[in-house]
């Protein structure tokens, strides 16, 4: 796999093999995306028109496109992590003066004197959570693997999936249901390796 040739040979192979959940969450995702376009387009008794097919088709491949590049980034930035002498908080300070060499400026281009114009402190507590969230994964990465981390991504998904239904009635449909077969099945089919 792609991953044991980025990281390193030490990776076992039938770690590295398991599917990736995240690919499998987007593929229900395309499952309820085409059963909708039918509907859409059965009421007209033809096929799908030449815009709804390409509008579908640019979807399903951006997507794809996302799915890859997601999984690419990820195996990077755990050899990165793993290959370097630097510790997690040095790697996660030098990003951090990465991020505010681009968003600084932007801050004060936007509302010069007041870079924080608009944030209220229900802002202020989802900005730390999400920087919160960023040091956690890179802890994952550390010490862990990013098969692991998209394990875990997926099993929040589903369980937001699924409290969302009990509490506020959200939807519950097939495609659902189907990619939170297949996460439990990586999830099984993992810690059997």
């Amino acid at each position: 796999s792609l991953s044991v040739l980025i990281i390193s040979p030490q990776t076992q192979p039938q770690a590295a093999c398991a599917p990736p959940p995240r690919e499998t969450l987007a593929t229900a995702e395309h499952m309820q995306q085409a059963a909708d376009m039918r509907e859409a387009v059965a009421g007209e008794g033809g096929g799908p028109t030449e815009r709804a097919w390409h509008d579908y088709v640019v979807g399903v491949s951006a997507v794809t496109l996302e799915a890859m590049l997601s999984g690419l980034s990820n195996v990077y930035f755990e050899r990165v992590l793993k290959s370097t002498a630097l510790s997690l908080w040095e790697r996660n300070v030098q990003l951090a003066g990465y991020s505010l060499l681009i968003y600084v400026p932007m801050a004060q281009h936007a509302h010069p004197g007041d870079m924080l114009h608009g944030w209220s402190g229900v802002t202020v507590v989802v900005a730390c959570l999400g920087a919160l969230g960023g040091i956690l994964i890179g802890l994952v990465l550390k010490y862990c693997d990013s098969i692991i981390k998209n394990l875990a991504l997926s099993t929040a998904i589903i369980t937001t999936a699924t409290l969302d239904h009990f509490v506020f009635h959200g939807p519950m449909n097939l495609p659902i249901i189907a990619a939170a077969g297949s996460v439990l099945i990586s999830i099984i089919n993992y810690t059997d390796a």
